[in-house]
């Protein structure tokens, strides 16, 4: 029987516990996040800033919900899992940070944003409290092993950085995922 590799396989001498769920991450990923998301709402509304300020206050914010990003969980596509599987990875258990390790050069696998990182980071902003924005990073920020045919197509259709139904998106996309681990 082929064993599957895993990250805490892999990873020579680092260990780090499987990622299983997201709730006891959830408050790494609010502090990640929090600093800069009440940075931006004091920012953005209140403070008179250029439009280039503005802009990389947005940036810094969509570079942290990435970064956040690997605290949680990832979900796979049907089509990454099965290409996954048939060199015995456990693409669920390994975040893009890792990726390099079984995807020389991100040429088979994407990491996936299922909502775009920009509505992500609108909402947030547009929260009215740390709670509320914690709740939005935790149900609504979800990541996603595809292949790169698979987002290629996705942005093929539009659906890059604009996406007000992902559900149909994925749909259309031919894009069948599998429940968050």
């Amino acid at each position: 029987m082929k064993r599957l590799r895993t990250a805490s396989s892999t990873m020579a001498g680092y260990l780090r516990p499987p990622l299983k769920t997201a709730a006891p991450n959830s408050a790494k990923f609010s502090a990640q996040i929090s600093p800069l998301d009440h940075l931006e709402r004091a920012g953005l509304k209140t403070l008179t800033l250029t439009e280039a300020q503005k802009s990389r206050l947005r940036e810094a914010i969509s570079d942290d919900i990435k970064k956040a990003s690997n605290f949680l969980p990832h979900g796979v596509s049907e089509a990454a899992r099965a290409t996954a599987m048939k060199s015995g990875i456990d693409l669920c258990s390994f975040t893009w940070h890792q990726q390099n390790r079984f995807d020389k050069g991100r040429k088979t696998f994407v990491v996936e944003h299922f909502r775009p990182v920009s509505w992500l980071r609108d909402r947030c902003t547009e929260a009215s409290s740390a709670a509320d924005t914690l709740r939005i990073l935790v149900n609504e920020v979800v990541v996603i092993w595809v292949l790169r045919s698979e987002d290629k197509e996705l942005r093929r259709l539009g659906y890059r950085f604009k996406r007000p139904n992902p559900h149909k998106a994925y749909r259309e996309a031919n894009i069948v995922r599998r429940s968050r681990p």
